[in-house]
């Protein structure tokens, strides 16, 4: 066990935070503020990232913990990660300025600290020193919505462990601030139609005969940003206007026939145009699973869904050795090779 486990008292459990996938993705136009407003229908998957909060004292091996007092040693601070991370991984950090050793620094910018951080804000809960700790198994910048799904539990178990909790409709407020995803996962549905910029989320509650997913990225991040910003790009240069006149939601269904097909995803053109293996990976991926297959997110992960795992884990198999002999099994120039993962959806709900 980590010395700091066995010095510090606990305050939040090992919560479990849950990837997501975007079964369908499809971007309706740009709202005046500058926000885009998607229908996605997602779904939970299991694989997880795990969130620890630690009490801490005010002093730490005689150092402030007071953020006036300036950023830890920059040379503790990467700027950048390595995609994805390996399984198990520590991130660390806390809102005093505090991090563990041998753990990179989460930075005050990461949605879980962020939400902890608001959460504080508006309640002064805890009022106590506190360090987070985050084991990463969802790839960083990948689609997979790993930093708003920590955010989300982060909230969630904040609100659970006050002694003055807020409403559902508060915690969704601070959700919204901090990104479209984060209220989904404030949610107790395995998968849901979400509308907006997230204010809209109506549980999906059909059977599907997939349950398992072939998870694969090459192994290098796509800032969100820089995809929209294309695609905003494509669909100019075609004469299309992406404007939307404002909106609350208030009287729009977030669920309008027809829907779209499993597997389409507007930033598809956009995410293999910034990262071309993307389109090898699809087409392997596509002949290997029975089921649809499609992007997640704005990238890089592709998804494959299959009835059993026994034929998940073949494909697998097939598709990082077909990768590695034709050739884009690892990235020579950056050394980024292709992660994998076979899991399985949440089921649905009331199973």
């Amino acid at each position: 066990m980590p010395q700091f486990q066995e010095r510090y008292p606990l305050f939040l459990a090992g919560a479990e935070a849950p990837a997501k996938v975007n079964l369908f993705l499809k971007v309706k136009g740009l709202l005046p503020q500058g926000k885009h407003e998607l229908f996605s229908l997602m779904t939970k998957v299991k694989l997880f990232d795990t969130i620890e909060v630690y009490f801490l004292p005010d002093k730490e091996n005689g150092a402030s913990l007071d953020p006036s007092q300036g950023p830890i040693d920059p040379q503790k601070k990467p700027n950048s990660y390595k995609l994805p991370l390996a399984s198990g991984d520590m991130l660390s950090s806390s809102l005093e300025l505090c991090q563990l050793p041998d753990a990179q620094y989460l930075g005050e910018n990461n949605l879980a600290i962020r939400a902890l951080a608001a959460y504080r804000k508006v309640t002064g809960y805890p009022a106590r020193p506190v360090l987070v700790n985050i084991i990463k198994r969802i790839p960083i910048s990948a689609g997979l919505g790993g930093g708003s799904s920590d955010a989300g539990t982060m909230l969630w178990q904040l609100n659970n462990s006050s002694p003055n909790a807020l409403s559902l409709k508060e915690l969704n407020k601070i959700a919204l601030d901090l990104g479209a995803d984060v209220p989904f996962f404030l949610k107790p549905h395995s998968a849901a139609y979400c509308r907006g910029v997230g204010e809209l989320i109506v549980p999906y509650v059909d059977k599907s005969p997939y349950f398992f997913v072939l998870l694969v990225n090459p192994g290098v991040s796509l800032d969100t940003a820089r995809v929209f910003y294309e695609f905003e790009l494509t669909k100019k240069a075609a004469g299309n206007s992406l404007t939307l006149e404002a909106n609350s939601f208030e009287n729009v269904s977030p669920i309008d026939p027809p829907l779209p097909a499993w597997g389409e995803n507007d930033l598809w053109g956009a995410s293999k145009k910034l990262c071309p293996v993307l389109e090898k990976i699809f087409k392997l991926l596509s002949s290997l699973a029975p089921g649809p297959c499609g992007l997640s997110g704005s990238g890089a992960t592709l998804w494959g869904l299959f009835e059993d795992y026994s034929s998940a884990q073949r494909a697998q198999e097939a598709l990082l050795a077909q990768a590695g002999k034709n050739g884009f099994g690892e990235d020579k120039n950056s050394g980024a090779k292709l992660w994998t993962e076979v899991t399985s959806l949440f089921p649905p709900e009331g199973n």
